[in-house]
């Protein structure tokens, strides 16, 4: 407990900051932000000369702008606006935000900033980033950017790139070696400026059907056997024993992932709202299909929830039985079963088709970017 309140105290201190920001405007409603100087002060309007109209003024307003973690004192009146302007909010009764409140608060794999307003006491941005426990990657960790907005008076200011690179500083803090991020293709050039590369496509399936309850379902994952010489169940710590590792470097690269490390990701699997699925084949023993569902507390879509699919992968010699697309769904399924609104991947584009079988379409943020941490 210790270690945890360290760490969070030090993730506070990385995402905190104050600035103070000049808005000069003038007629045409053209608005930046500078940094503001000690010589700077407001614009005094010139007045028009006798029979002259004035066609031309600039104003000059300084805000009071503070970036910070989330905290219980934000309230649904400040928070849902904004997000409404990113997304669809929903019906968020008090007692589902009060409960996604605190669960994400609670999280230590989920930090969310915010901007507020000083003066006004307004909210006037936000992100997050889910962080994902990896096997691959000697153990590693992977960030997932998600749902970053800049209230509309005051985009292309910088204030998105402040929070996007307060993230990035607490996703190196925590080890990740790189953060994910899908986006539309208007907002590629945005996410390229803070040296995001273009990687793939994001494929998504939605679940019309879900009703929010604000809190995850709480499921029996049961075996499933499948064409009588596989069986789909979740990840045994036996597994490492059967290749599991060695599938995964299949898929890319693994490293050295001690014992122990296993041991842990798959003790606090459910703790992560993470779930890692295999394939067995019954007679050899082996691990010969992997897939993994990672899942994201929202405020958006009625406090709902979406799955991610990740490190899905079956074994070369094996492949063409149809095992890909038995975890694909095994996995969508799961996600549905637990609540989630939808279910999102990232692929290389060559693999698109293959998804499209599977029932997976480009949406609304089809641009799957990457930025990597040397």
């Amino acid at each position: 407990m210790m270690e945890q309140t360290k760490q969070q105290e030090a993730e506070k201190q990385q995402v905190e900051g104050v600035a103070a920001l000049n808005i000069q405007q003038d007629s045409t409603d053209d608005a930046s932000i500078m940094p503001p100087s000690k010589e700077q002060q407001p614009a005094a309007e010139e007045a028009p000369q006798h029979g002259a109209v004035a066609v031309s003024a600039r104003r000059s307003l300084t805000l009071d702008l503070e970036l910070r973690p989330v905290k219980e004192a934000d309230t649904a009146e400040q928070l849902l606006p904004l997000l409404e302007q990113l997304s669809t909010v929903g019906d968020v009764p008090p007692q589902f935000f009060k409960v996604r409140q605190e669960a994400v608060l609670q999280d230590e794999n989920t930090i969310m900033v915010v901007i507020e307003d000083l003066r006004a006491k307004k909210l006037v941005g936000c992100g997050t980033i889910l962080v994902e426990p990896k096997f691959i990657h000697a153990g590693g960790f992977v960030a997932h950017l998600e749902d970053l907005v800049i209230e509309r008076g005051l985009r292309s200011k910088g204030l998105g790139s402040w929070i996007v690179n307060s993230l990035m500083k607490v996703a190196e803090e925590r080890g990740c070696y790189k953060m994910l991020v899908d986006c539309s293709e208007e907002n590629v050039p945005f996410y390229k400026k803070n040296n995001f590369k273009h990687k793939g496509t994001c494929m998504t399936l939605y679940f019309p059907e879900t009703a929010a309850s604000g809190q995850l379902r709480h499921i029996q994952v049961a075996p499933e056997d499948f064409r009588d010489e596989f069986v789909v169940r979740q990840l045994h710590i036996d597994d490492i024993k059967k290749g599991y590792l060695e599938l995964l470097a299949q898929l890319t690269v693994v490293g050295n992932v001690p014992a122990d490390v296993c041991a842990r990701r798959i003790a606090q699997a459910e703790r992560n709202n993470c779930f890692f699925i295999v394939i067995e084949h019954k007679e050899k023993g082996q691990i010969v299909g992997a897939g993994t569902l990672l899942v994201e507390q929202k405020f958006i879509r009625s406090a709902g929830f979406a799955g991610h699919l990740e490190d899905v992968v079956v074994d070369a010699a094996i492949r063409g039985k149809g095992l890909g697309t038995k975890i694909i769904s095994y996995l969508t399924e799961l996600a549905r079963k637990v609540g989630c609104y939808k279910c999102i991947l990232d692929c290389d584009d060559h693999n698109v088709p293959f998804y499209e079988y599977c029932g997976y379409s480009k949406g609304h943020s089809p641009a799957f970017m990457a930025k990597y941490f040397e």
